[in-house]
């Protein structure tokens, strides 16, 4: 039988274990492949609703990888997901300064949506498709972008 809960201490007992095992594995290889894993893991760890954990493993992956933006951009949606639109551009503007990436374009173009600012998320989602033309959440995103356009372009109907 496929046991279909699990016990939150042995779950966090096994992470702790991978990770060492990974720090093994990984301390004489290439930082970006080290970091890569913890990215990978942290975003895992998320999935699970472990978030401390999964902050851990973005700032670690940082810390192996300084010139990676994956680490920081991950930290970005993190805090993005979590409400803390501060935290999320501060990351993401970060993430940018070390390397420009369609993730860390795409978490301010969410941010400018929700703030109304449509000239900045536009831009945002605009150097995304430069990045990476077939993403599809930039795509998503420039239609999310077209219709709220369109819908302020509407004038409002008397009755």
């Amino acid at each position: 039988r496929i046991k279909r809960n699990y016990e939150e201490d042995a779950f966090r007992q096994m992470t702790t274990q991978m990770g060492s095992w990974a720090e093994q594995r990984f301390a004489r290889s290439d930082p970006r492949a080290h970091a890569r894993f913890h990215v990978e893991l942290g975003k895992e760890l998320l999935a699970h609703g472990f978030t401390t954990e999964a902050e851990a493993e973005f700032h670690h992956a940082a810390a192996v990888d300084p010139s990676s933006a994956a680490p920081l951009t991950a930290l970005a949606e993190d805090y993005d997901a979590r409400g803390d639109a501060r935290g999320a551009r501060a990351q993401a503007e970060v993430a940018l300064r070390v390397r420009e990436s369609a993730g860390a374009y795409l978490v301010l173009a969410r941010l400018d949506l929700r703030e109304n600012r449509m000239e900045a998320a536009a831009q945002n989602i605009n150097r995304a498709l430069q990045l990476e033309p077939g993403n599809p959440a930039a795509q998503d995103l420039k239609r999310t972008l077209a219709a709220k356009l369109a819908e302020k372009a509407q004038p409002l109907s008397q009755p």
